[in-house]
């Protein structure tokens, strides 16, 4: 994930990723939905829509801290050293690398988020039922908070990734079966097939009537963050199984190597037409001194064209290190610790180049490479 669109959130031993472009687009359908309920649905909850858009926001993010809250406390009693998870708008994907997983603690994991979602949203609406009658706006919120929670919690059950129902479903069949990579495919293919079903039966909802496009809006959101959610997954699982295998080095590929006194529009050119997520090494000289993301051209373009690469470049010595024989998994897992924007690789003193998340699409195409290559050799 580019690191100028994930925010990074640290509160002591717990580490958060929020996708802003998740985050952008869940705002904007807060807005549709509250616009549409207005405008088909007879009479609104909240008028006028922007102030039932700002409702629906409210209560969610109470609801998903609630939900994160939940899982929070259940890695605690677990005896987790640290918390490290990608936030997304309908609960969290934990920030790990490490198979084989114990399957009664991953399931107690996944349990916690719902868990607390649904007992919250349950007392949220026990207390809406007593506060109605005799106060308006704090029912108000109530019902909004235990609406919220409780199809929090309900959607997270469903049986497939990256939901925490996936989660129990691939601690059921590690259990039942003893092959964890193999459960976790299993999981992820569930997880395809909501997110397909879910857009199918959003697109029926849009077309069918003006007043089930409430509806078929949030069904396809549903499944477009669901769609979103799971390819980061499928790297995860990439990363676990792969990436111990592979070295750290053989992820680099060809990398575009620049002097620190370039101009930011000759280097342009050349690195956005890169590879996905690329990276450039700056030098002085023959010393790498700093590294040069494409998502980093965009901001010094606006400054200045004629801006030295050595003035948007991340210096090395604020970026991790790894051997470049060391397991690719390792890389990616200090990268996440560390929340740099990339980690440098190197053999012996010499960096021969640098990794970023992005390039966990390259370890996908060297598992997919290597498997059409033994089916091709199986069937000749």
């Amino acid at each position: 994930m580019n690191s100028l669109l994930t925010l990074q959130v640290r509160l002591g031993w717990i580490r958060l990723r929020i996708p802003l472009l998740h985050l952008v687009v869940s705002a904007a359908v807060a807005v549709l939905i509250s616009a549409l309920g207005q405008e088909f649905q007879g009479q609104p909850l909240v008028s006028p829509w922007w102030l039932g858009a700002c409702w629906l926001a409210a209560s969610w993010a109470v609801a998903l801290a609630v939900h994160v809250t939940g899982h929070v406390a259940a890695a605690r009693l677990a005896g987790d050293g640290a918390f490290r998870s990608a936030l997304w708008i309908f609960g969290d994907i934990p920030d790990g690398y490490r198979l084989p997983v114990s399957p009664v603690r991953e399931a107690t994991l996944a349990l916690g988020g719902p868990a607390a979602s649904i007992l919250f949203g349950g007392l949220a609406a026990i207390l809406w039922s007593w506060a109605r009658a005799g106060s308006f706006l704090p029912g108000f919120a109530l019902l909004g908070l235990a609406a919220a929670s409780l199809i929090l919690g309900l959607v997270n059950l469903l049986p497939g990734h990256p939901l925490d129902g996936g989660r129990i479903l691939t601690s059921l069949l590690f259990y039942l079966h003893g092959s964890s990579s193999a459960a976790w495919k299993v999981a992820l293919a569930f997880g395809r097939l909501m997110a397909l079903f879910l857009l199918g039966l959003a697109l029926m909802l849009l077309q069918a009537h003006p007043a089930t496009a409430v509806a078929g809006l949030w069904l396809g959101w549903l499944g477009w963050s669901l769609g979103r959610s799971l390819r980061w997954e499928h790297l995860r699982l990439t990363a676990a199984t792969v990436g111990r295998t592979r070295p750290a080095a053989s992820l680099i590929g060809v990398q575009a190597r620049v002097q620190a006194d370039q101009s930011i529009g000759e280097i342009a050119d050349t690195l956005l037409a890169a590879d996905r997520a690329p990276l450039a090494l700056v030098l002085d000289g023959d010393a790498v001194i700093g590294v040069l993301a494409a998502d980093q051209l965009a901001p010094a373009l606006r400054r200045r064209v004629d801006e030295p690469a050595r003035r948007a470049m991340v210096p090395i010595e604020r970026l991790p290190q790894v051997g470049g024989q060391e397991p690719a998994v390792c890389a990616f897992e200090a990268l996440l610790d560390s929340g740099a924007p990339a980690i440098v690789v190197t053999e012996g003193q010499r960096v021969i180049g640098a990794l970023a998340l992005g390039s966990l699409s390259r370890l996908l195409r060297l598992q997919q490479s290597a498997h059409s290559t033994a089916v091709a050799d199986k069937s000749g």
